[in-house]
């Protein structure tokens, strides 16, 4: 039988990345169809793992814009829920938010035109249409691993994951990360989410948050603790500043000739 992790200490030099979907037990991850995420693929950097997108159109993957700060050869999986695998399709235009820092969670925006266009097992997500109140129940999807304790081995993932998460308050995010040591600054642009267990988040760039069938969020590339012990931050794809970006650059994309 075919095992649906492989197993990594905490001290490989193998460079796997660590925006994956973690919690402190195995129990936790049982793979899913890509039937029930087929709005996700998979983007490689250089042929390695690297973050995950979300299909807009066909020919269009909305993704964090931290996700391509690095020159590189950038190629997409889709129609899988193996993490390696799927139809494979060329990064040609990637547009990133204007006012994207590195640094920070704000506009950490991008969308990507690809070639060939996504085939028939993957099918468009539709974006929120208004911003998330605190304490709304969703979930988060894509590939992930395990973490059995906090000096323990790192478990690597084949199979796609789903998490049910909620919304938090926007002052209990920022209490949470002072707590720890951390300052961050978030703005109404963002949303948090967070399990009281401390034993499942997401922590893959693009991980998006799912609500009633819709893109509510994507979270930045640069969110990655290996621990739940703070919230999770999410670029908030309902906010009108957002969504009136995302609708010019599609515009711009159409007059793009194929």
């Amino acid at each position: 039988m075919r095992s649906p992790a492989i197993f990594v200490e905490e001290s490989s030099e193998l460079h796997i990345r660590k925006k994956r979907l973690i919690a402190k037990f195995l129990s936790l991850h049982r793979g899913v169809s890509i039937q029930h995420a087929r709005h996700l693929v998979n983007i490689l950097r250089s042929e390695v793992s690297h973050c995950v997108g979300n299909i807009l159109l066909p020919s269009i993957i909305i993704a964090p814009a931290s996700c391509f700060v690095q020159a590189a050869t950038y190629v997409v999986l889709s129609g899988s829920s193996q993490r390696n695998r799927g139809m494979r399709h060329k990064a040609a235009i990637i547009i990133r938010h204007q006012d994207f820092k590195p640094l920070s969670y704000n506009f950490d925006l991008a969308l990507i035109k690809i070639v060939p266009p996504i085939g028939w097992n993957n099918h468009p997500i539709e974006l929120a249409q208004k911003p998330l109140f605190p304490h709304s129940p969703g979930y988060i999807t894509g590939w992930g691993c395990a973490a059995t304790g906090p000096k323990s081995a790192k478990i690597i993932l084949n199979e796609l994951q789903i998490i049910e998460m909620n919304t938090i308050e926007y002052f209990q995010c920022q209490r949470f990360y002072k707590l720890y040591g951390e300052n961050i600054t978030l703005t109404m642009h963002n949303f948090c989410t967070f399990d009281p267990s401390k034993q499942k988040r997401g922590c893959e760039g693009g991980t998006p948050f799912i609500r009633n069938g819709k893109l509510a969020g994507i979270m930045p590339y640069r969110e990655h603790s290996v621990t739940g012990k703070n919230p999770q931050v999410f670029l908030d794809l309902g906010h009108p500043d957002i969504k009136e970006w995302i609708d010019h650059i599609l515009v711009e994309f159409k007059s793009v000739r194929k």
